[in-house]
């Protein structure tokens, strides 16, 4: 039983998103696994519509699956993110893997792949000495190496692909890669094109309250999804208290805190009232707003150095969010695999030590998300897999 994935957010789920999981079936006339971000996301924010909702969204705008990416992968760096996803879309059997960017030269991102991977740490040092962070030092250094450079570079969805096609080919997953042309200008664009604008927008448009405008890119079959918005200030006020707790050395021991961060924020937590004044305290050129976010979180969710390394190193495990009746045989299919998915409670009694440190991770963040979602604690075990029509 072959299937197409996505790897997505779906922070809100839109039109865009139902035009990719479309064309991914047109192209392969495969089921559609949507792998994606639960209740925390990859800028290091808590999404604004529970998981579940965006899930059963997907199910009904033609995913045939949702599961759910750790929680740990959904938070980290660009490159862990896509490893993750990508190890975890290999051990479910993934064949094609669609992604949606503004740039859909395909050679051009396996040609910089290659380079990626050459000897260039010692031009990235040189890079890094100036005072930029790593990711601009590496963008950087490819754009001196390589002419096609800048299409890719003027996206982020571009750059998300590139690290996605660079694991593929780093673990030797058997996967197609497959790259449709966004619909919406791109990640960064704020342009609205006909009835297609992306998530950025969209949000925006939600911080502002016009609703009605933010229907015109939604598909009707999910603008429920507004009315179940969840205000995500909460969490920045639980992250604040518990983080003032934290020594600069106790920090340390937490997952991404490297060199001085621990006392860079340590020091700032306690002298500034909220969240986003830590932030802009402590942001500079190698220390940016996004990871910032997501370094402020591990402790909350308690992932330190050690339980990292563990769960990246064991075997997958993930949370099966939904599925439609009619594809419920893939559910043996993917347990008879290297990955566990887990799909009732009963299942969390079958994991190894290292799954289970995964899941406990994702349990923290929804129990986390609760808070604002008015969903009850525990909510991810009372709720198990959505069954859809």
């Amino acid at each position: 039983m072959n299937f197409c994935g996505i790897i997505s957010e779906f922070n809100p789920y839109h039109s865009g998103h139902e035009y990719l999981i479309t064309m991914a079936k047109q192209i392969t006339g495969l089921p559609v696994l949507c792998l994606m971000s639960g209740n925390f996301i990859q800028r290091g924010e808590a999404a604004i519509v529970d998981k579940h909702l965006r899930a059963k969204c997907a199910i009904n705008g033609g995913a045939d699956i949702v599961v759910e990416l750790p929680t740990i992968y959904a938070l980290s760096n660009a490159q862990t993110f896509a490893y993750g996803a990508v190890k975890t879309l290999k051990e479910l059997g993934c064949s094609s893997l669609v992604i949606g960017v503004t740039h859909t030269n395909l050679d051009d991102y396996y040609n910089l792949a290659k380079i990626k991977n050459s000897n260039i740490k010692s031009a990235i040092k040189s890079e890094l000495e100036k005072g930029t962070n790593y990711s601009k030092a590496l963008i950087n250094v490819l754009k001196a190496k390589y002419k096609n450079c800048d299409k890719i570079f003027t996206d982020a969805s571009n750059i998300l692909a590139l690290e996605y096609i660079e694991q593929v080919l780093s673990q030797n997953a058997k996967m197609q890669i497959i790259l449709v042309n966004r619909t919406d200008g791109g990640y960064n664009s704020t342009s609205i094109r006909s009835c297609y604008a992306n998530a950025t927008t969209i949000r925006s448009l939600i911080t502002n309250k016009k609703f009605d405008l933010c229907k015109k890119f939604i598909p009707e079959h999910c603008h429920n999804q507004l009315d179940n918005i969840c205000n995500t200030s909460p969490i920045k006020n639980i992250i604040l208290y518990k983080l003032r707790q934290f020594s600069p050395e106790q920090l340390a021991y937490y997952y991404d805190y490297t060199e001085g961060l621990p006392y860079l924020v340590s020091n700032n937590i306690r002298n500034c009232n909220t969240i986003e004044d830590t932030i802009s305290a402590c942001n500079s050129k190698r220390y940016r707003p996004a990871r910032l976010k997501k370094l402020f979180i591990y402790p909350v969710l308690g992932i330190t150095k050690t339980v990292a390394t563990k769960v990246q190193k064991g075997k997958i495990v993930c949370r099966l969010l939904a599925i439609k009746k009619s594809q419920k045989a893939f559910i043996s299919l993917f347990n008879k695999k290297y990955i566990k998915v887990v799909v009732s409670y009963a299942d969390l009694n079958k994991l190894t030590k290292s799954q289970k440190l995964c899941i406990d991770i994702d349990n923290s963040a929804s129990n986390l998300y609760s808070i604002c979602s008015g969903k009850p604690y525990n909510n991810d075990i009372k709720t198990g897999t959505l069954f859809i029509d």
